[in-house]
């Protein structure tokens, strides 16, 4: 059985920091606004985490902490995924796609969205070809200095 989406505490930021080594991973992960290093009190606040926009996935096999992610409401109701991370002992396993879509039909059901978008930096391959099978394509995006790649598809 896959693992579960559930809404994500501060505590469990403890979790997800371990994940990330340095700052250059924390960058990647977080964007360049959330500082490194830092603590979960810190973290929860700097990515804006309610209770409502921040979930973690939880293998109920082992109950342990195997993926995180956000989703936020955007303007004409489009979700866009944010900070999406499987831990390092549980990647390749396929999990990101059952975190992709346990969000996609958290957004559906709860926010109404149809329309999801998320960024990705293009040497990640992996998730750029995981994003592309859930069919997100790249949208031309002038206001992002990043050097990520604005991803975006409709659902249902």
């Amino acid at each position: 059985m896959p693992p579960q989406l559930r809404a994500a505490t501060p505590a469990d930021l403890e979790t997800v920091l371990a994940w990330l080594p340095d700052s250059q991973a924390c960058q990647l992960w977080a964007g360049p606004a959330v500082r490194f290093p830092t603590t979960a009190a810190d973290l929860w606040h700097d990515i804006g985490a309610t209770g409502q926009n921040t979930f973690i996935f939880s293998s109920s096999a082992e109950g342990s902490l195997v993926g995180f992610g956000q989703l936020l409401l955007r303007p004409g109701g489009v979700a866009h995924l944010a900070r999406l991370i499987i831990s390092p002992q549980h990647r390749g396993q396929g999990l990101g796609r059952h975190l992709c879509l346990a969000l996609l039909h958290e957004g559906a059901t709860f926010l109404g969205a149809s329309t999801f978008t998320l960024r990705v930096y293009p040497d990640n391959k992996a998730a750029v070809a995981l994003y592309g099978s859930l069919g997100f394509a790249e949208v031309p995006d002038a206001g992002d200095e990043s050097g990520s790649i604005l991803m975006r598809a409709v659902v249902g």
